[in-house]
Order: C-alpha cells, then sequence, then structure tokens
C-alpha cells in the first residue's frame, strides 16, 4: 500500500514538474519572439502625426508685418511690409519680401551724443539708415505640429527656414576728402539674408507669422548685419 502511494506521489511531482518546463519554455519563446518582433528592421512603425489639417501646396502666401530692427547702436527702426509668396509643396515655396525701413527713433547713445556738446549730426556722422528692402527668398518648411495653451486652445503651425538675396536702400554719408558732406546720399547696395520663423495657422487661410530675419551687406564702412524681427497675418487662396 505505502509503496503505490509513493508511486502516486512520484508520478505526480513529474507531471507537475514537466507542465513547469514547458510553461517556463513557452513564455521564454514568447519573450524571444516579441523582441524579434521588436528589434526587426521589417516591422511597421505607426504613424504618429497623421496628414496636416492645414495644407499650404500650391497657395499663394500673402503676408502683411510690422517689426523692430533691435541692434543698431544708433537707431532702433520699425520695418513695415509686405510679402508675397507661392508654395510648391508643403515644404518648399519662394517668396518676394519688400520692407520699409524709414521709421526709425533715436538710441539712447544717439540722444546723449547729439546733445552734449559732442558735435555729432546724426543724419552723417552716425554711419548709414536703412530705408527700403526688398529681397526674393526661398523657403523651407521642413516640421509641423502642434501646439495648445493648457487645455483651451489647440493650433497648428510650420516651422520654416529663409535664405535669399536682393537689395537695400540707404542714406549713407558723402565724403569731402575724410570729412562728410552735410546731408546724406541715397545708395543702394546688394544684401544676402538668412532666417527662420513659425506660422501659426488660425484658419485654412488666415495664420500668424514669426519671422527672424539676419540681412549681410555691404556699406561704406564696412560689413552691417542688421536683425529684423517681424509679426504678420498670412492670408492664403485656393490651391491653384
Amino acid at each position: 500500500m505505502r509503496s503505490n502511494i509513493i508511486g502516486v506521489l512520484t508520478f505526480c511531482l513529474a507531471l507537475v514538474a514537466l507542465t513547469s518546463a514547458g510553461t517556463a519554455n513557452a513564455q521564454e519563446r514568447s519573450i524571444e519572439d516579441d523582441l524579434a518582433r521588436y528589434w526587426s528592421a521589417d516591422r511597421e512603425m505607426p504613424v504618429i502625426a497623421g496628414d496636416r489639417l492645414y495644407v499650404t501646396e500650391k497657395r499663394i502666401e500673402l503676408n502683411v508685418h510690422g517689426g523692430i530692427l533691435p541692434n543698431d547702436a544708433f537707431f532702433t527702426g520699425y520695418p513695415i511690409g509686405l510679402t508675397a509668396g507661392y508654395h510648391f509643396d508643403s515644404i518648399w515655396g519662394i517668396e518676394l519680401l519688400a520692407d520699409y525701413n524709414g521709421l526709425m527713433s533715436d538710441s539712447e547713445l544717439t540722444t546723449f551724443l547729439t546733445k552734449n556738446g559732442a558735435g555729432i549730426r546724426k543724419n552723417v556722422d552716425l554711419g548709414d539708415q536703412q530705408v527700403f528692402r526688398t529681397d526674393l527668398v526661398a523657403a523651407f518648411s521642413p516640421l509641423y505640429g502642434k501646439w495648445s495653451f493648457q487645455t483651451y486652445k489647440i493650433s497648428h503651425f510650420d516651422l520654416f527656414f529663409l535664405a535669399g538675396a536682393g537689395i537695400v536702400v540707404v542714406d549713407e554719408p558723402e565724403f569731402d576728402g575724410l570729412d562728410p558732406k552735410p546731408e546724406p546720399v541715397t545708395a543702394v547696395h546688394p544684401e544676402g539674408l538668412l532666417g527662420g520663423g513659425f506660422r501659426f495657422f488660425v484658419t485654412d487661410w488666415v495664420a500668424v507669422r514669426l519671422d527672424a530675419r539676419w540681412h549681410l551687406y555691404p556699406s561704406f564702412d564696412g560689413a552691417k548685419a542688421p536683425a529684423v524681427v517681424t509679426l504678420g497675418a498670412s492670408f492664403f487662396t485656393p490651391q491653384l
């Protein structure tokens, strides 16, 4: 009787051991399969971003903007202008930029130099003053996405980069020997530009646009690199 009981117990223990080993092997194979699927080069990645809600492809963009020219030591400029552009697709576009830069205020340094008996004539002794510029610009928009203010509003945006060339019209001193004449003269210089910005869509045909540009042009006293920051409204036509 005792031997029968021992035999039954031995059989049960062997059955439990075999079942546990099979379960462990199955779990090990499952983990190996999961790892193989995860690290496989052929696995499909889910698309997270989805399609653009607001499409710029084959559309004309008209932008009205105003801003500030902040990095001149003697003057602070307030450019106003227009930009007309065409988007070949969702990434590449071309723009024609025109800015009027004649609105300026004196910096504290200019006020000090002209009002403290230094004999400084701000229209000829403090370098040139930018009046107008126009540039042909290539636009590259590689990124788009969404942003939200807490939970109140979700907005779609594009990030873009700019590069181009054009001309700038300036009032600059005219020299008689080493001394500047009393009145400035108008001159035209070639210039290049680099920049970037964001386009925040309000509707399918209206967007708020923020630009930051750096212009580079030769002047009578060396190269100048003014920065321009503008904020404006863009209006899009239907697809052509």
